[in-house]
């Protein structure tokens, strides 16, 4: 997979000081200025996605890395060059800063992709970084691909360091070029060939959903995903512990959450006799004698065909080539044909309406009544679960529906308690929705700044609004990286609503557990959801830093339930908050309504999924006290 073409990288880096810093912290006179640009010229491995005409991975467009100057790291997205893809150019995302790096020579540092980050070491000198020594990176066990091409965000790459020399002359030209910037691969990447001879699966006409790929040892030591260290060095990056020694067990590259399977979701559905591929990414393993690998097909029927192979001779996959296995799924695979499930008489009945999805977790809201929302299809609408784990109920993020075609989000749900809260700061991970699962183009570009007052520029106008709070996910990098997302984020008055009131009632809800879990839903109030035109209130519109118009919200709203069990609920108590997006001083207290309130309000159903009875009783409550005190 190595490419002998060189592929240019542009790379501006803007400098800003830090208030009250004094100008003996560097040579303030001969540091860069905002308009300075690093510009690095890879040799080495091309990347994101396969190409079957250039027989190579070539660059994809918005691909985001992130570059270490000093110790001080910024965003870089990828704008590729229409004639020779495996060229892209890189630049500093807006905001992003390298902290007065002054004329000198300074250690470069970079990897792929940002969304890969779970922590960093720094060696120091002084009161001075001087560069990273060990990247927590993570290598997903649940990945997305197709049948041509990867997950690119589980494609880790990690360059080589490189001392640069910033001399005064470049300063002054405001830009510097530096060559042979050496990405390495920090994974293997596999093209499994699935060949049909079973006679049952041959006249099959369903459609593959999903493949796994499971690595079993005899002593059960052997893993294929997790998060990992990395130590980056002039030589080439190096897997390492916590303590930045050379791993022991070349079969275990991993310190936590690390799995024997990788699972890869097919977003473009093969059918299943016609035979198929699939790419996999995983860490760099050795397939010994001994050893026994299992290949796990689901159809979107539900239908599950399992192999399972006895290692017979060693088996590498490798980071530097492109590895091939086929797999014969012939008449010794187990083929077992999906079951009606016997209902659970401990879950819950369900309310007045089907549960959005068709998911049963208590803070999911009704799905669209009737084909239309307010004259919207329900095929603009992007519906989805984001989860920061294997994909099942205890690891759900939140469920999101959004609007395609306005570039606008209804509603986020998620549940809260003790296992979302930890120490994390803000990982600040601005980004899209990955485009195999929504097109960037349906997506407002919010990722490298706010929301602006003109398609032209203009100033920022509005803040980009988290709908579940970041402060809510600080347990795992993962969990809070999610809420950065394009989708959990609409248009809100900064000053005395999401700095002010609005902020405030997120602190209190996460203060009102009192040892349960809150389910809530919070979301905007555009139009009526219940197949009417009417339109509730569009108080303006604002813009993308691509120039599209976004419409902002006039109402946001927050319902909030807790139960006394999830799975037999009989005693609940739910609230419900409904705000204009505008300043105010009032506390949050005085906008407490009904839940029965606010669905009259939006001609929407929440907490279905409550037994009829218990959410027509609870949905009445207006008092914030009654509920934080449940």
């Amino acid at each position: 997979m190595k490419s002998l073409i060189q592929f240019l990288v542009g790379i501006a880096v803007a400098a800003t000081c830090f208030v009250g810093c004094s100008n003996s912290y560097e040579d303030i006179e001969s540091a860069i200025g905002s308009n300075f640009t690093l510009t690095l010229v890879t040799d080495g491995l091309s990347r994101t996605e396969y190409d079957p005409d250039l027989c190579d991975i070539k660059w994809s467009e918005g691909d985001l890395a992130q570059v270490l100057v000093k110790g001080t790291y910024a965003d870089a997205t990828a704008s590729v060059d229409r004639d020779e893809p495996r060229i892209a150019s890189f630049k500093w995302a807006p905001g992003s800063y390298i902290s007065y790096v002054s004329a000198g020579t300074h250690t470069v540092q970079g990897y792929y992709p940002r969304r890969a980050y779970l922590s960093c070491s720094y060696n120091a000198s002084g009161t001075k970084r001087t560069h990273a020594t060990r990247l927590g990176l993570r290598l997903p066990a649940s990945q997305s691909g197709t049948t041509t091409t990867f997950d690119p965000l589980a494609d880790i790459l990690v360059a080589d360091n490189m001392e640069v020399e910033i001399t005064r002359a470049d300063i002054s030209a405001a830009n510097k070029v530096v060559n042979n910037f050496h990405f390495r691969r920090m994974v293997a990447i596999s093209e499994f060939e699935y060949k049909i001879s079973n006679s049952e699966l041959l006249n099959s006409d369903e459609k593959v959903q999903s493949v796994a790929f499971q690595v079993v040892s005899p002593a059960n030591d052997k893993y294929i995903a997790g998060n990992m260290y990395i130590q980056p060095t002039a030589d080439g990056a190096k897997y390492v512990d916590a303590n930045i020694n050379a791993i022991s067990n070349s079969n275990d590259y991993f310190y936590g959450e690390d799995s024997n399977t990788v699972t890869v979701t097919l977003t473009d559905q093969p059918t299943l006799k016609s035979g198929f591929t699939a790419w996999f990414v995983t860490s760099p393993v050795t397939l010994a004698v001994g050893d026994k690998v299992v290949f796990i097909i689901t159809t979107t029927a539900g239908t599950t065909i399992t192999k399972s192979v006895n290692i017979s001779s060693n088996v590498t996959l490798s980071t530097t080539k492109k590895n091939t296995l086929t797999v014969n799924l012939d008449n010794s695979v187990e083929i077992k044909s999906p079951t009606t499930p016997t209902p659970d008489p401990d879950t819950p009945s369900g309310g007045n309406g089907e549960a959005a999805l068709g998911l049963s977790w208590l803070e999911i809201p009704a799905a669209m009544r009737g084909s239309e929302m307010g004259g919207v299809t329900t095929s603009a609408l992007f519906m989805h679960t984001f989860y920061y784990g294997a994909e099942n109920a205890s690891n759900r993020n939140y469920t999101v529906c959004y609007d395609k075609g306005k570039m606008t989000t209804y509603w986020v749900a998620y549940p809260l308690n003790s296992s979302h809260i930890g120490s994390l700061d803000r990982t600040d991970v601005w980004t899209y929705v990955d485009n195999s699962l929504l097109a960037t183009e349906y997506q407002p570009n919010i990722v490298s700044g706010s929301y602006r007052s003109a398609a032209s520029g203009g100033t920022n106008n509005y803040s980009r609004g988290h709908l579940l709070p970041s402060a809510s996910r600080t347990a795992t990098s993962l969990m809070n990286e999610q809420t950065f997302i394009t989708v959990n984020q609409v248009p809100q008055i900064q000053d005395g609503f999401n700095g002010g009131v609005w902020m405030y009632l997120e602190s209190a809800v996460r203060s009102a557990r009192n040892g349960k879990t809150i389910f809530v839903v919070t979301g905007t109030a555009l139009q009526k959801g219940n197949g009417e035109a009417e339109e509730i209130g569009t108080m303006a519109k604002t813009y993308d830093r691509n120039g599209k118009e976004i419409p902002v919200p006039r109402y946001f709203y927050k319902v909030l339930l807790k139960v006394d069990s999830e799975t037999n609920p009989t005693t609940a108590s739910a609230v419900g908050f409904w705000f204009t997006n505008q300043s105010s001083s009032s506390g949050y207290e005085s906008f407490a309504v009904s839940v029965d309130q606010i669905e009259s309000k939006l001609g929407m159903d929440f907490f279905v999924n409550l037994p009829d009875a218990l959410e027509q009783t609870v949905e009445k409550n207006t008092s914030w006290s009654t509920f934080s005190n449940f």
